[in-house]
């Protein structure tokens, strides 16, 4: 293995302590700010994934929410403060020209209404977020891209209905 594959496998393996390390922060401080969301809009941004169709991962995503028992409705403006999220999805497929492998990126962020502290001034603000950095062999995107983005929609679902008990 080259100098440089060992520094690369390096840096990705801190990236990835570090993401999960936030991950299990972020779940413990934001779970509560999933509480009385009642819907969610799905937004797609495939950004260097050419060979992923955004509108289709938009598609399936939304109908594994409705299968999780979370209401998907469409982006309303002006928005619905305090009960409706905006769900966004970013893929990020990071090459290297003449290798059979990449980096693939995926984060997911719910930005919800929140009020802002020192008054009663509502915002929106990332209220829940949620990333995966692995290695695929290139033959693989599409398929790679779908089951990581499954894995962090379930992720969502999960403490969507811990917060949202009925």
């Amino acid at each position: 293995m080259s100098r440089f594959n060992i520094v690369h496998a390096v840096v990705l393996t801190l990236l990835l302590h570090v993401t999960a390390v936030q991950h299990v922060d972020a779940q413990e401080t934001t779970g509560s700010h999933l509480k009385g969301v009642t819907s969610v809009a799905v937004h797609v941004d495939t950004g260097a994934a050419p060979s992923v169709s955004m509108s289709q991962l938009e598609t399936a995503l939304e109908q594994r929410l409705r299968e999780a028992g979370i209401t998907v409705m469409p982006d309303q403006a002006p928005r619905v403060y305090g009960t409706q999220g905006r769900l966004f999805a970013k893929v990020m497929v990071l090459r290297r020209l003449g290798e059979s492998q990449c980096t693939l990126a995926i984060q997911t962020r719910l930005y919800g209404s929140v009020v802002l502290a020192g008054s009663s001034e509502r915002a929106e603000a990332i209220t829940w977020e949620n990333e995966r950095f692995v290695i695929i062999s290139t033959s693989e995107i599409d398929t790679q891209v779908r089951e990581n983005l499954n894995f962090l929609i379930d992720d969502f679902a999960r403490a969507y209905r811990a917060a949202n008990l009925k």
